[in-house]
């Protein structure tokens, strides 16, 4: 299936975030670089703090880094690579530190962390995705770095620019019965709404 994905991903001129969750993978993603099924620049994403995973300490960010490092040395992964880092839970806000003093990007939100903080009586203060934005800009200001604008990230990424015009007038061409007709083709193929292998148990 991963094969798969990675040539469709070069047929459509897609770039995958890669996300690493421990050493292994990025040896496994080296691997798919080799065969050719993904084509450098590479974006990482750290993830860390989930079960199973790197706890979210700056010690373990800095293990995932310097293993990414080692790979490039050896020439088991590209010189190619952006990176960004994120903890679940508490340990957001060491991983966004050590992420930047690293030189590398930071990821927040909501889907990895909803409370910001503690009051002076020490209840929870719950977040949103603008406090937490605007906490990882004043971090970086505070490192002595700009964030960078939309337009800044995507020439970093290797993406091309945005022309929201192009975007909108696709959007507004999409009609409810092609998505319907789009899930079923996928259900036909593959037995269900997901992609199924069928080495991992579909049919």
């Amino acid at each position: 299936m991963l094969m798969q994905l990675g040539k469709l991903y070069q047929e459509k001129g897609i770039k995958p975030e890669f996300e690493i969750f421990d050493l292994g993978a990025l040896r496994a993603i080296g691997a798919y670089w080799k065969q050719g099924y993904v084509v450098a620049p590479l974006h990482f994403q750290f993830c860390m703090g989930v079960m199973g995973g790197m706890d979210a300490t700056p010690g373990q960010l800095q293990l995932m880094i310097d293993e990414m490092h080692r790979l490039q040395f050896e020439g088991a992964l590209p010189k190619e690579i952006t990176w960004s880092a994120f903890g679940i839970g508490k340990g957001h806000l060491p991983t966004m530190f050590a992420a930047i003093a690293n030189g590398g990007g930071v990821r927040v939100g909501m889907e990895d962390n909803v409370v910001f903080g503690k009051d002076k009586e020490g209840k929870k203060i719950m977040a949103t995705n603008m406090m937490l934005v605007e906490r990882a800009a004043n971090a970086i200001r505070a490192y002595g770095d700009e964030p960078a604008t939309p337009a800044e990230a995507r020439q970093m990424l290797s993406l091309p620019a945005l022309d929201i015009e192009a975007v909108n007038a696709k959007l507004a061409a999409v009609k409810v019965e092609d998505l319907e007709a789009a899930k079923q083709a996928v259900k036909d193929e593959f037995g269900g709404p997901y992609f199924a292998a069928k080495g991992m148990g579909g049919k």
